[in-house]
């Protein structure tokens, strides 16, 4: 095997038995290899996937190799590889996604990658993860995500990320900030639906705001307030757009919701 090969052999053997670098004695005894040379090779299997994405970004077996060598990195590389391969990964998936923005490959890896740098910032004290609410609003990943709608309110994908990364920040808020969030979001949505109101996937986000988990804990009749508050929204479209489909079907749920 020439050179190349020998490190591949090596660091998958270590990668899939799980024990990285410290397993460096084994019943048949393996030689470390240097992390300077494992990183090289996971430079060129990373080159190696991203070319094949390039050529089609939806291929199954590029994503999934490239995921197995991120997961296997953390233990094999060093930190600020592997903190510069976390700013790469998204990169990578903010370029996919600019090609096509309902990859759902590139959102899920994208997801996968936040996930990843989080358990590796649990387990290195000296990287500082987010943890706050408000670190989270005010993120790149938010603020990316927020572009993406913005450029098209029917990206199914975007919204859904925005849903789990609400859900994330409601984890870390008390009931009048989360009241605030939702009055929040739904201001916010109130220029897709009044831009376009025949996008689906912005009611679809609509009714989860309304009646999903950003309302646990809200009070009865803060949480009415805000229906009746909504209501009057929705009808306000209706004046302007008397058949859309979806502001009749959401007035006829908040009335509901309000008088039973």
């Amino acid at each position: 095997k020439n050179k190349c090969e020998t490190y591949k052999s090596v660091s998958l053997e270590s990668a899939a038995s799980g024990h990285g670098q410290e397993s460096t004695t084994t019943e048949n005894t393996v030689s470390p290899v240097s992390i300077s040379s494992l990183e090289t090779l996971w430079d060129q299997e990373l080159q190696l996937t991203q070319t094949a994405l390039f050529v089609n970004p939806k291929a199954y077996p590029a994503w999934e190799h490239r995921l197995w060598l991120l997961r296997s990195s953390r233990d094999l590389v060093s930190q600020t590889y592997f903190q510069v391969l976390m700013q790469k990964e998204r990169k990578l998936c903010d370029i996919m996604l600019q090609k096509d923005e309902r990859n759902f490959h590139a959102w899920a890896h994208r997801l996968t990658v936040r996930s990843l740098h989080k358990q590796y910032a649990q387990k290195n004290t000296e990287i500082e993860p987010q943890k706050s609410s408000e670190s989270i609003l005010n993120s790149e990943e938010f603020r990316f995500i927020t572009e993406r709608i913005l450029s098209n309110f029917a990206n199914y994908s975007a919204w859904h990320q925005r849903s789990l990364l609400l859900i994330q920040a409601c984890r870390e808020l008390g009931i009048e900030e989360r009241c605030a969030l939702v009055i929040r979001e739904l201001e916010w949505l109130h220029q897709a639906y009044f831009t376009d109101p025949d996008v689906e996937s912005t009611w679809i986000y609509h009714r989860w705001i309304l009646y999903g988990e950003l309302q646990d804990g809200i009070t009865d009749e803060t949480r009415e307030h805000i229906l009746i508050t909504e209501l009057g929204s929705i009808q306000d479209l209706l004046a302007m757009e008397p058949n859309s489909t979806n502001a009749l079907l959401a007035n006829v749920r908040l009335f509901l919701s309000v008088t039973i």
